[in-house]
């Protein structure tokens, strides 16, 4: 017999194996090692199974500490806002000068605070502080926390600045969080005003300190590589360089307010938070001041207090 003739092809076997052809010691052997292969299957897809929903478990419970930390933390200055503030918030009409904030209150919990920011229409409604550094703020809550997945840090005036708001041009940093607290609407007031050109939402800041009160409107608000920080003039030479810094703010901003009156301001701020990539790019609001009075003197301008968004 030739040697190739007794070989069989796999479904010549198959074939044979199915109408019993196959010896039973050979069948029987097939079947065990298919019920082995079979119960190997299984097995791993149970594991499979097992850590896909252990997986599952991980994600989310760490989406419930970080939804619980979120909705923590904004209790926390939600608090802070009842406690601090002394005026009147029932929609009342008053001036600039009855804008009073507890400032011994808020330096028992933290010595480092220097002022207090409101935006009407916004979430913005934050004691403000001043580190060393600009970094220390950065994670660090106006309770001095720093632990946690979500760090919410403060809203801070830049170490750069004297802490007494004497300098020409001020600036205030904070995160652009995912539940639009922070300075997360201060991007937001960008996306919604950068396809005309023309700020649409709310432009009117106060900033509070315990020697004077401030009212600001935004005059532009402008998108910028991390790295120009040649915006970050805290003092002028002259009258003619204060003037020229704010006609190169409005001459290439993305949104400009087209109701600002440059020409009255003798002071600015810059509400600076990170843009949507959150690392190379910085959302800054520019602000001139409109109108100051000290607290407590009945001075000023009429204020009209937004209280639907006063929560963080």
């Amino acid at each position: 017999m030739n040697k190739t003739s007794s070989k069989r092809s796999y479904a010549q076997f198959d074939q044979e194996f199915s109408s019993g052809m196959v010896p039973a010691t050979t069948r029987s052997g097939a079947r065990a090692r298919k019920v082995s292969q079979n119960r190997e299957g299984s097995t791993l897809q149970r594991a499979v199974m097992v850590l896909c929903a252990l997986i599952m478990i991980v994600c989310l419970a760490a989406l419930g500490i970080i939804g619980y930390q979120y909705a923590s933390t904004s209790r926390q200055y939600d608090q802070v806002a009842q406690d601090a503030l002394v005026f009147d918030t029932d929609n009342s009409t008053f001036t600039l000068g009855d804008m009073t904030v507890d400032w011994s209150y808020l330096s028992a919990i933290n010595p480092d605070v220097v002022a207090w920011i409101y935006v009407p229409g916004t979430n913005i409604n934050y004691p403000v502080v001043q580190g060393d550094n600009d970094e220390q703020y950065l994670t660090t809550d106006f309770y001095g926390e720093s632990t946690g997945i979500v760090r919410k840090g403060s809203i801070f005036l830049s170490a750069y600045n004297r802490p007494d708001f004497s300098d020409q041009s001020n600036f205030l940093y904070g995160h652009n969080m995912n539940d639009k607290t922070m300075f997360a609407e201060v991007a937001q007031m960008l996306e919604d005003s950068q396809d005309s050109g023309e700020l649409t939402g709310p432009v009117t800041v106060y900033v509070l300190t315990p020697r004077m009160n401030y009212q600001l409107e935004i005059f532009a608000i402008d998108w910028v590589d991390a790295t120009e920080v040649e915006i970050l003039q805290y003092n002028f030479a002259d009258d003619d360089a204060f003037d020229q810094y704010v006609a190169d703010r409005l001459a290439i901003a993305r949104a400009v307010n087209p109701n600002a009156n440059p020409a009255n301001y003798d002071k600015l701020f810059g509400l600076i938070t990170c843009g949507d990539d959150y690392a190379q790019t910085r959302v800054v609001a520019f602000c001139g001041v409109v109108d100051s009075a000290a607290p407590g003197s009945n001075a000023g301008v009429g204020v009209v207090v937004d209280t639907s968004v006063q929560q963080a």
